[in-house]
C-alpha cells in the first residue's frame, strides 16, 4: 500500500498538511500506542493478515465467539485479542510466575517452567523484566509458545 493510498483510507476528506506527523500518528495507532520495536534481519513474518485471514476469522469465532465478518471493533481491541490467540493466557502467565519450581519433580518440566518464569517475569515496578527486542523476536516467541516449545 502506498502512502497516498494509506492517506486516502485514513483521511477520506481533506488531507493533513503535515504529512510526516500524520504518518507518525498512523503508525502509532497501528502499534496500539506502544513504542516501535527494533527490526533486525530479513526474517519472514510469523503471520500475514491476507494469507492467514481465514484462520484468524475462524479462531476469533472459535475462541471468542466473535464473527469478524460482521463485528465492528476498535483496532486496539482486535490486536489485544489476536495477541491472546498467539500467547499464553493471563491466568497461565500468573501461574508460571507464581509456580514453585522446587515442587516440580521432572527436570525437563522444571526447565520449561523456569524459562516461562523468566519470559513472564515482572520487575518491582510491574513491568516485564525481559522484553522482545524486535518484532521478529516477539513473533518467534509467540510461535514457540503456541507450539508449546517454551
Amino acid at each position: 500500500m502506498t502512502v497516498g493510498e494509506m492517506f486516502d483510507l485514513w483521511f477520506p476528506g481533506e488531507q493533513p498538511d503535515d504529512i510526516s506527523a500524520a504518518q507518525a500518528a498512523i503508525y502509532d495507532f497501528y502499534r496500539c500506542g506502544k513504542e516501535p520495536e527494533k527490526q533486525s534481519g530479513n526474517k519472514a513474518p510469523a503471520y500475514d493478515f491476507f494469507t492467514d485471514g481465514e484462520n484468524i476469522i475462524a479462531d476469533f469465532q472459535r475462541e471468542y465467539g466473535i464473527d469478524l465478518t460482521t463485528e465492528k471493533m476498535h483496532w486496539w481491541r482486535f490486536s489485544a485479542l489476536l495477541s491472546g490467540l498467539l500467547s499464553h493466557s493471563f491466568t497461565e502467565k500468573v501461574q508460571y510466575r507464581n509456580c514453585d519450581l522446587n515442587e516440580i519433580e521432572s527436570k525437563r518440566l522444571r526447565g520449561r517452567y523456569r524459562k516461562l518464569q523468566m519470559e513472564y517475569a515482572l520487575g518491582p515496578d510491574g513491568r516485564p523484566v525481559r522484553r522482545p527486542q524486535s518484532l521478529e523476536e516477539y513473533n518467534e516467541m509467540l510461535l514457540k509458545q503456541a507450539r508449546g516449545e517454551w
